[in-house]
């Protein structure tokens, strides 16, 4: 019986072996050596890989065999009969009958050795106190049949252990004492054989000897028969209880008598147990058994994981890799990035001794993707902990709350904080917007520019300060979302090695003064207050990781291992710090993304990231694809696949055979999953059609079975500007819609209607502010401006008047009171009643002329729902916000209102509605990133790439500098040159863009193209596809 990850601790140990040409042989020499060295202090390895320092190639000895006495062993087998050798010439074995034409088995494991040495030699010290031989195994031939043959009788005769030698334990000692490549006079002493035993097994091993170590992660069984299946099934169930996964690859149906649901149900859910079937059928004498991944090969996963195309062999890859490697993860669209790196956490966690969940830092692309995957672990570990019963999952689950998972900025300021006093810094470093500051300093500099120069040595004609001051901040902003530092800014190159009176050389003057100045006063400013911008975060520990990459090891944590997602949307910046990382604390990386993905390029994001790392790191990566898609029908792929095969045979789209999604979910529509409408844009039609197509995909979803989160309709735009206008659209026809566009949660109705309330409380004697909070739902009255028009705008006869009529006196006027001596959190909650969602509920109800429809009921329960949201998620920023030491009504009015004029980050969290048809989602697709929606429409494919305007450009070292200002036409030198690249590059990103909008939909995409076509368009793009 072949085995995959036997081990008699502190004796013999299977790393790897899978069914193959002459494993049955391997066996009969691997029984006897356990047979005979089983008293002897040895450690023996039956299938050992060794790699060379790239990974581009490996080597694996049939059977190593380490002894004390006899120092280390290889043996190469050969399952062959006397009568298949047809000659022996030199190293040369020439066959007959065999699968093989001819071999050198001798030199192939000579060549093992000389391998296994040169990595000793590297290691330490030991080479030269090792004594080394080399065999050939036949055990299907005696010593008298060889003798027969002849071949005992050639110089080239190798050293060559019989079948006789086998069974006989003396003359298998003999044998292998009588010969040696190189011979030490002693054996090893105990401190060199503790050595040598923790080299080569990677760790001590264990103490008990005899003790046989199971998987500690994942059992990967391909089945041989049914009744073999049925006798191993009692291996199963026990290690499925330690937690152990175990995956069964079969070329026979699954029977439900097998494997009974009271048990297997519950590993099932938890996707710890996992039965494949192939339809390709195929022979194998033993079952293989590959433990915790060890060995999967190319030629095993050709052989064998290819035959099962519903196993998902990048994922178990992926989660299986060495726990010592790099890895560099390419994951398409819906190809399950965020499971594979919660499997790879609990891999490590299982497979590294002692480690800790703190042990390991995770950085996301947004907050929701760390607080998404927070609550990804935590299920896993807590669902694991219900079907095991293990305590260690509780343990981990206890330790996720200190585990760091958080944005490139987060964790930036968090070593800012720790690190800053490098840059001058002092520990409790704050964050700040600086936004009002950074045009103060502009407006100086200008100033101090121009001062005392003549207006027509200036050349600054035909701007007024303001515009001035404009585009340097616009330029300013772009040059710190590229990352650039303070000493790049103030070497750019502006011009070529010569000057001219041309008109744009007195701006290149201007910009060469003032940016640097500009950054030169910030600087100062920040130092004094002992703060930092969100744009300063990453570029300051750059800074640091890049002029004195020692400091990172005095960071109060060490981590060993460092996760980053959405890899492509990094900035160079970003990139050289994870390097640096790597570099200085060595940590093992695990980087995923998707080039094709890559739609952050205004941000600085730089869709070559993945090669940049590569470059920046001294290390090898593991690469590894993901393709099979868990979203997108199969059909729906193929026809898109078309799309993205054009796409990137023009050089448009990062687009090989590695890059194509492979479906994994049948298609319920066929021919009516994939439509491009055609309209006339210059006409009103494309309103009409738009709005039919989104009452026919509510009809068609609601056929189906109820499955909430496939039945989400969405329409996908590309701007802002194209969201409003479909929301009017369909707002218009009564249709429910939730805007997801980024930013906008400050000025949500929610939001607002809080910011009232709080100006009421602390402004309780105007009777403004007092009349705007009665409006809001905290309120159930109801007050007639008419009846308020008699008072002349009189404040004390207006609060006199609502405090008779409207119940001013009763909760408002005891919230006021009670503000004076409780804390401002307990009174206010005491108006976050249900009663406030009721009352929203009625009041807009109330607006409806006549008996509200279903339809009508269906849109105002979604926005009240909505309502809640936000206002729970206020909540949740406020507490974090403040704490009971500064939390005033006074702090939290002027916080929120502040933020409610100039916050444009913060995003509404999204509502999850039951009745999903009802509800359609009107989305950026830069917000789409990473979510899914039954049916997609695509109504806007018009909008051009590029627009006119006050630009600056950089070459890709960033030294070069292109710009041009829209009001006079004007432009430097560099401009033309470094615009037609940017041209390029922006049809890249747009593209990529109309990738990621397509790749959204699991059942239906529909999108609206004009009739004419349109250059430098997303239906230019789509007609070059099609």
């Amino acid at each position: 019986m072949i085995k995959v990850g036997e081990v008699l601790a502190g004796l013999f140990i299977s790393t790897f072996v899978r069914k193959k040409k002459g494993s049955k042989a391997e066996g009969i020499v691997w029984e006897s050596i356990k047979e005979n060295f089983k008293e002897r202090e040895c450690l023996g390895y039956w299938n050992y890989p060794i790699f060379s320092a790239d990974y581009s190639g490996r080597k694996e000895p049939d059977i190593l065999l380490l002894d004390k006495e006899l120092g280390i062993n290889i043996i190469e087998v050969k399952g062959i009969t006397i009568d298949q050798i047809v000659a022996i010439q030199g190293h040369k074995w020439v066959y007959q009958n065999f699968y093989m034409e001819e071999g050198n088995p001798y030199q192939q494991a000579e060549n093992q050795m000389h391998s296994l040495m040169d990595w000793i030699k590297e290691k330490g010290d030991l080479a030269n106190k090792l004594s080394r031989r080399v065999l050939v195994a036949l055990p299907y031939i005696t010593k008298v049949e060889w003798e027969e043959s002849g071949f005992d009788r050639l110089p080239s005769n190798p050293p060559i252990l019989f079948k006789d030698d086998l069974s006989n334990k003396e003359a298998f000692l003999g044998r292998i004492t009588s010969v040696s490549l190189s011979r030490t006079n002693s054996s090893l002493k105990e401190n060199e054989w503790e050595s040598l035993t923790e080299l080569i097994h990677g760790g001590k091993l264990p103490e008990t000897s005899g003790v046989e170590e199971g998987p500690k992660y994942s059992l990967l069984y391909i089945a041989s028969t049914e009744t073999k299946l049925l006798q191993d099934k009692r291996l199963f169930e026990p290690l499925l209880e330690k937690g152990v996964k175990v995956i069964i690859l079969s070329h026979f149906k699954k029977k439900p008598e097998w494997f009974p649901i009271d048990f297997y149900q519950k590993f099932e859910k938890a996707y710890l147990f996992q039965y494949f079937s192939s339809k390709q059928p195929y022979k194998l004498e033993e079952p293989i058994y590959v433990i915790d991944g060890a060995g999967v090969d190319k030629e095993f996963e050709k052989d064998w994981l290819d035959k099962f195309p519903n196993f998902n062999k990048g994922q178990y890859k992926v989660e299986h890799s060495p726990v010592e490697e790099n890895l560099t993860i390419t994951a398409g669209a819906g190809t399950g990035k965020t499971t594979v790196m919660t499997q790879r956490i609990m891999f490590l966690l299982a497979m590294v001794p002692e480690l800790s969940l703190k042990d390991i830092v995770m950085i996301t692309f947004t907050r929701e993707s760390a607080q998404e995957m927070k609550h990804r672990l935590k299920k896993e570990l807590v669902l694991r902990q219900q079907v095991t019963r293990q305590p260690r999952y509780l343990k981990y689950a206890e330790e996720l709350r200190e585990m760091n998972i958080s944005t490139i900025h987060s964790f930036a300021k968090s070593l800012i904080k720790d690190l800053g006093f490098i840059l001058g810094f002092g520990r409790n470093v704050q964050l700040k917007g600086y936004k009002v500051k950074r045009k103060e300093i502009i407006s100086t500099i200008l100033n101090e520019y121009v001062a005392g120069r003549p207006s027509n040595e200036l050349g600054l004609d035909g701007f007024r300060h303001y515009e001035l001051v404009k585009i340097v901040e616009s330029f300013w902003d772009e040059m710190e979302s590229k990352g650039l530092s303070k000493k790049q800014i103030a070497d750019l190159e502006w011009r070529e090695n010569y000057s001219s009176e041309e008109v744009f050389e007195k701006f290149n003057d201007l910009f060469a003064y003032v940016f640097p100045r500009c950054e030169e006063e910030f600087n100062q400013v920040k130092r004094r207050e002992n703060a930092i911008t969100i744009g300063d975060l990453v570029r300051k520990i750059s800074e640091i990781s890049s002029e004195k990459p020692e400091i990172l090891k005095e960071m109060p944590y060490q981590f060993a291992y460092l996760f980053v997602d959405e890899f492509q949307d990094s900035d160079d910046v970003q990139i050289k710090l994870v390097a640096q990382i790597n570099k200085m604390i060595q940590a093992r990386l695990f980087v995923v993304g998707d080039i094709k993905q890559s739609i952050y390029r205004f941000r600085g994001a730089d869709y070559t990231s993945f090669t940049q790392l590569r470059e920046n790191v001294d290390e090898a990566f593991i690469e590894e694809p993901l393709q099979i898609n868990y979203r997108t029908s199969k059909t729906l792929l193929e026809k898109l696949d078309c799309y993205f095969m054009t796409w990137g045979k023009r050089g448009e789209l990062t687009y090989e055979q590695q890059d194509r999604l492979i479906g994994n979910e049948d298609s319920t529509f066929g021919m009516n999953e994939f439509r491009v409408k055609k309209y006339n844009k210059w006409t009103d039609e494309l309103k009409g059609k738009v709005l039919n197509e989104v009452e026919n995909a509510q009809e068609l979803v609601k056929k189906q079975t109820h499955e909430s989160k496939k039945k989400k309709i969405a329409l996908l735009v590309r701007t802002n500007k194209q969201a409003k206008c479909a929301y009017e659209w369909l707002d218009e026809h009564g249709i429910t819609v939730e805007m997801n566009v980024g930013g906008t949660f400050y000025n949500s109705e929610a939001v607002k209607d809080f910011y009232r309330l709080l100006g009421a409380l602390l402004y309780s004697n105007d009777a403004k502010s007092v009349l705007n909070a009665l409006a809001t739902p905290f309120f159930k009255t109801e007050v007639l401006l008419e009846n308020l028009v008699k008072f002349k705008g009189d404040n004390n006869r207006i609060l006199a008047y609502l405090r008779q009529n409207h119940g001013l006196n009763k909760d408002f006027d005891v919230a006021v009171q009670e503000l004076r001596i409780k804390p401002v959190f307990a009174v206010i909650r005491k108006f976050m009643t249900q009663d406030v969602f009721q009352t929203l509920y009625s009041k807009k109800l109330a607006l409806i002329d006549g008996e509200p429809s279903n339809k009508e009921k269906v849109k105002a329960k979604f926005e009240v729902h909505k309502y809640q949201t936000n206002l729970n998620h206020l909540m949740n920023l406020l507490h974090q916000q403040f704490d009971s030491t500064n939390a005033t009504l006074y702090a939290l009015h002027s916080w929120l209102g502040i933020n409610i004029k100039t916050n444009r980050e913060e995003d509404e969290p999204r509502v999850e509605a039951v009745d999903t048809e009802d509800v359609v989602e009107i989305v950026t697709v830069h917000k789409s990133k990473g979510l899914e929606y039954h049916t997609v429409i695509m109504p806007f494919t018009d909008q051009p790439f590029h627009f006119e305007w006050d630009e600056i450009l950089f070459d890709n070292e960033k030294k070069k500098v292109g710009w041009f200002l829209k009001k006079l036409k004007l432009k430097n030198s560099y401009y033309d040159d470094l615009s037609d690249l940017e041209t390029k590059e922006i049809v890249k990103e747009e593209t990529r863009l109309l990738y990621v909008a397509m790749t959204r939909s699991r059942e239906r995409l529909i999108i609206f193209q004009p009739i004419k076509r349109m250059d430098d368009t997303w239906s230019m793009q789509l007609d070059m596809g099609n």
